[in-house]
């Protein structure tokens, strides 16, 4: 039986949240992370047990496949601070500046 790969999404604004809510609507469990937590926490009890709320780095460390909807300027330094920890992973980009 094959696992299926973690996702994780960072940055909970407009686009993160509805990556998010997609991926729990095909039945997909998601990880959510945001730079207040709090937000995250509250996303993962709207969208109901496929949605784990986690901190950034938590979140970077568990995942497989990592959604950045983040600023496109913090994209830059969010790379820098995480190089190692997304060494091997899937990092998606949905923003267009």
């Amino acid at each position: 039986m094959s696992q299926k790969s973690k996702v994780a999404v960072i940055g909970l604004g407009n686009i993160g949240s509805a990556v998010a809510a997609n991926l729990v609507k095909g039945n997909r469990e998601v990880i959510v992370a945001d730079r207040t937590f709090e937000k995250a926490k509250s996303l993962g009890q709207k969208l109901g047990n496929l949605a784990q709320p986690q901190e950034i780095s938590a979140a970077v460390k568990q995942a497989d496949i990592v959604i950045l909807a983040i600023y496109f300027n913090a994209i830059q330094e969010f790379l820098k601070q995480y190089a190692s920890e997304l060494e091997g992973k899937i990092v998606v980009d949905p923003s267009n500046p």
